[in-house]
């Protein structure tokens, strides 16, 4: 086994020729500390000869494992510093439970895990993924012959790595605490798994409800705590006549706070002291949990207190990353708490980062600093290629609890001040565009990390390209320029379509379980495009729309509201929670003139319901009116706002919202023949909608109802570069029946001067073409 592990661990193939040593001594009486997991190690470089004491064959491999973090490469062996090292864990139990909702880990990448926990130095692996069925839903059904090859594999590697299996059934949605049936069916699964090597075992009665439900238990039990309690009780003296060394380890159905009250204090008292019982803090996802916190529980259990912590797990965040590390953690943990569990995230191998700060903490919580311990394992599992890593880290806010804003944001805020392309800024463009593709450069280290984050990099890669191209746009003038904006308009729309939180510094909300966030890069680019178009005299409302709804559709997201198109949508994947908001953000405080909210898809999602809302600053709300109707529109005579949002209802549907128009401008527009996009959007101040008019024949005409009167200057209009109107005739009129020509429009910027007092303008094709979409009717 020696030979195994030095070999595995530290690369290089033992020779009995070799001029240096390594001398091994068996026995903890040697080092005289009261650990199985204690090793010294002492670097004798003038003797050649490396002196391991070690206490296990596991603190062997831990011994190895340090020997390799100080070692560097030297002509085919290692070279050593001279380093005298003596090393033990604080906590007892350190270790992951794969214990989340959604797609479970893959054989072998639990495999891979496994051997990464080892060499991280954790000891503990948990089987217990939600959507196994066997292992929740069907828990009472046998595994097929299959799985049980897998699990013997996996135990096999946990055995070789020094860590340790639990295996854990969560029947809690429909077991029948007194049944003895249900007993032996729990018994049987455990005892399969004894056969092929397990005995640590877990019963998890986590996310049920908290009462009784059988007429069985309601007889015999007083409580759920005595019924849980009693189940526990009889599997484990089971378990111990038929496993040697058999483990047990318990989750309450109350398993967050500090006062969890008589059911805790029931539950502890009743149970086998060997129990252990799992705890996740004071809350569920906990930014903190202190000494202070696990007093009152730790006076009801003893030292039965394990934490299964729910960090960097993201089921309830399936579009973001946790990739920054634990925090947050009292340093003094291990005098109250025997071990800790990782709860990881769907991603395997992305949680690999911030599992190797978990391990630091565990094994020396006294000295442990988080950045420190983050910036030694991205050079442990990533090398040369830590820099890219530790950038994607950042540009996603680094973790749902415990974000961060980027370094970058500096040289953002620089762009809304000044656009004009600089060196700095479009380094930092240049670097998001090819983040993806330096990170396929680095081969092996990264390409499983590359791949789960593969949306999140084709998202800042797109974030990055639209950059660049804002920064060339603010030196481009005329057609030229507004060429750059829709090839930028394109690149951003694609990027926020992408469902992947990229680019954000997330915020959370666990009472609602809601993660909003600040979207640093959009933001910044929308307001660096006001102000390029306030410097070119373009019109410069953009608007910004936001949604709490879990999870956008992949190719609708919010953008798709405001895009003034009736055949796109802003669709989710997830029915709407009481309380959640959609909304737009206007940039300023404008004069608000009306709103129109369409629901789309009718008979397959649900349009939003709920109450219609109006700030001035985003924090303090008033009501405007309800909505309760598929097309919703309402009007205002005197209403300035720079936020609107709809507080919604829960519905029963995922939601599709394919218009929610917000009218600043006090003009009216009509069109000769109709369009899946919306005739106000000619006139909406903003350069990311058109009006598109198919199959466009001599004659077609859009008409501008000014409302009044006024002295027009003149005319500017903006048309798509790919799909303008080859000939288009501008015209006036003070009536609306006789109308004046005033020029033509042939270009994809151009001027028109008028120099008179009209009520009306009217646009009209004069060419057939198949389309044209013209994205602004500019009026001075």
């Amino acid at each position: 086994e020696a030979l195994f592990l030095i070999e595995e661990i530290l690369g290089t193939r033992v020779r009995p020729s070799s001029s240096a040593s390594l001398v091994i001594h068996e026995g903890v009486e040697d080092i005289r500390l009261p650990s199985k997991e204690a090793y010294s190690l002492e670097v004798l470089p003038k003797e050649r000869r490396i002196d391991l004491h070690v206490s296990s064959s596991r603190a062997l491999l831990y011994a190895l494992e340090t020997i390799r973090q100080l070692s560097s490469p030297n002509d085919g062996g290692l070279r050593i510093p001279e380093a005298k090292v003596l090393d033990w864990p604080l906590f007892q139990f350190r270790g992951v439970v794969e214990g989340f909702y959604y797609d479970p880990w893959s054989w072998n990448q639990r495999r891979e895990v496994i051997r990464k926990l080892s060499l991280f130095k954790m000891n503990s692996y948990i089987y217990a993924p939600k959507h196994d069925p066997y292992h929740r839903e069907r828990w009472r059904e046998r595994y097929p012959e299959g799985w049980i090859t897998e699990f013997g594999k996996l135990v096999s590697t946990c055995k070789r790595w020094h860590v340790d299996f639990f295996f854990a059934l969560s029947p809690g949605l429909s077991v029948i605490y007194s049944s003895r049936e249900d007993e032996e069916l729990i018994l049987r699964k455990f005892l399969e798994m004894a056969e092929i090597g397990a005995n640590g075992f877990c019963l998890f009665l986590d996310d049920i409800p908290e009462k009784l439900a059988h007429s069985e238990d309601l007889e015999r039990y007083s409580s759920l705590a005595e019924a849980q309690a009693d189940l526990v009780n009889r599997i484990l003296r089971r378990l111990r006549k038929e496993v040697p060394g058999a483990k047990m380890m318990f989750c309450p159905t109350r398993y967050a706070g500090t006062d969890l009250g008589s059911y805790f204090e029931e539950l502890c008292r009743l149970m086998d002291e060997e129990v252990l019982i799992m705890w996740t803090g004071p809350q569920v996802c906990s930014k903190r949990i202190t000494v202070d916190d696990a007093k009152n529980l730790e006076k009801e259990a003893g030292d039965r207190l394990v934490i299964w912590d729910n960090y960097p797990v993201n089921d309830y965040a399936r579009n973001r990353l946790n990739l920054g590390p634990l925090k947050g953690r009292d340093p003094r943990l291990y005098k109250l708490i025997r071990g800790v569990f990782s709860n990881p995230m769907n991603e395997p191998y992305a949680s690999l980062l911030p599992l190797a700060t978990f391990a630091d903490y565990l094994w020396n919580p006294e000295s442990y600093d988080p950045a420190d311990s983050w910036n030694r394992a991205l050079k442990l599992l990533y090398g040369n290629c830590s820099e890219p890593v530790a950038f994607l880290s950042r540009q996603l806010g680094s973790s749902i609890l415990w974000p961060e804003e980027p370094e970058e944001l500096r040289i953002l805020r620089k762009l809304a001040d000044n656009p004009e392309e600089n060196e700095e800024l479009s380094n930092y463009f240049s670097k998001l565009s090819s983040l993806k593709e330096k990170l396929e450069a680095c081969g092996g280290k990264v390409l499983d990390l590359l791949e789960e984050a593969s949306a999140y990099l084709t998202k800042l890669h797109l974030y990055g390209e639209a950059g660049l191209k804002l920064l060339r746009l603010s030196e481009e003038r005329g057609e030229r320029a507004f060429e750059r904006w829709v090839e930028f308009l394109g690149l951003l729309i694609s990027a926020e379509d992408i469902r992947e939180a990229a680019g954000e510094v997330p915020h959370f909300d666990e009472r609602g379980w809601r993660i909003s966030g600040r979207r640093f890069l959009c933001e910044a680019l929308l307001d660096a495009s006001r102000e390029i178009f306030r410097r070119k005299g373009w019109p410069s409302l953009l608007l910004l729309p936001y949604s709490t709804i879990r999870y956008q559709v992949d190719g609708c997201s919010p953008w798709h509201m405001i895009d003034g198109r009736l055949d796109t949508s802003y669709m989710t994947t997830r029915k709407v929670r009481s309380g959640d908001v959609v909304g737009v953000d206007l940039g300023d405080s404008l004069q608000i003139n009306s709103v129109r909210i369409e629901g789309g898809r009718e008979g397959q999602r649900e349009s939003i319901r709920g109450m219609l809302q109006y700030s001035t600053d985003g924090n303090y709300w008033r009501d405007l009116a309800e909505v309760r109707t598929p097309v919703f529109e309402v009007r205002f005579s005197d209403l300035r706002a720079r936020y609107l949002r709809v507080l919604s209802e829960a519905t029963e549907k995922p939601v599709s919202i394919s218009l929610f128009q917000v009218q600043t401008v006090p003009y009216s527009v009509k069109a000769s023949k109709g369009s899946k996009t919306t005739p106000y959007c000619l006139i909406d101040g903003r350069l990311d909608t058109y009006f598109e008019i198919r199959r466009a024949e001599p004659g077609d005409w859009v008409l501008i109802d000014l409302g009044e009167y006024k002295w027009v200057e003149g005319v500017l209009i903006f048309q798509d570069p790919t799909y303008f109107a080859r000939d288009l005739r501008i015209l006036g009129s003070d009536d609306g029946k006789r109308f004046k020509s005033f020029g033509r429009v042939r270009r994809i910027v151009q001027g028109v001067k008028i120099s008179e007092e009209l009520r009306y303008l009217k646009l009209e094709v004069l060419r057939e073409q198949g389309l044209a979409r013209i994205y602004q009717v500019q009026i001075t």
